[in-house]
């Protein structure tokens, strides 16, 4: 895949993964608004003269530090129509199921880096990482806690951009998706949380 397009790539694919449930109008006109606002700063880089992996790198910036905004931007659109409620939950899951694999990704990403270049700093991280994810179903706090700390420290690794970034991402979206880890800790079933998810939803809409 050329470098400048992996920032689209993910950013594309990160639209559609938050719009999810939501109406279709909204939805198609969310991912026509981001394509659109991508293909400006690409246009824009190239008419400057910047390099394809640094366009790539702030496209990628963007997309990490834009998740609050983006999932304030869904919460706003999901409960002001009551219809959604199966879409939200859906959208839990898949939420869910992406931070896992980013988790394992930030953790694999360390341990490979570390061995490489002999930093054992970088393996200890990358087990607490796959650490916290193996033991966050049965103690929850434990295992989002050490998933935090591994996340802190990726995100300081100021001279690995992309590190940077995973950890960023994998830290914002772990503390989003702690409320289902404290429900599953005490005995809940993913199919218990999205009914609860569900019925909230529902409530919220009709209040």
């Amino acid at each position: 895949m050329s470098p400048r397009l992996v920032g689209e790539r993910l950013t594309s694919r990160w639209v559609r993964l938050y719009s999810t449930g939501v109406t279709t109008d909204a939805r198609a006109e969310r991912i026509d608004e981001v394509a659109s606002d991508v293909w400006e700063h690409q246009h824009d880089h190239a008419v400057r003269g910047i390099g394809k992996h640094v366009t790539s790198l702030q496209i990628t910036s963007r997309l990490v530090c834009g998740i609050p905004a983006d999932l304030s931007w869904r919460h706003s659109q999901v409960h002001t129509n009551p219809n959604s409620a199966t879409g939200d939950s859906m959208f839990a899951q898949r939420l869910w199921s992406f931070t896992r694999l980013l988790i394992i990704f930030q953790g694999a990403t360390l341990i490979i880096l570390g061995g490489a270049m002999a930093i054992y700093q970088l393996i200890v991280m990358g087990v607490v990482t796959l650490g916290g994810l193996a033991i966050r179903h049965r103690y929850s706090a434990v295992g989002i806690a050490m998933i935090c700390v591994a996340s802190l420290f990726a995100a300081s690794l100021f001279w690995f951009s992309f590190v940077l970034l995973t950890g960023m991402a994998t830290l914002i979206l772990t503390v989003i998706t702690a409320p289902w880890d404290r429900l599953m800790s005490k005995g809940w079933s993913s199919e218990d949380f999205l009914e609860r998810h569900r019925a909230a939803a529902v409530s919220e809409s009709s209040s």
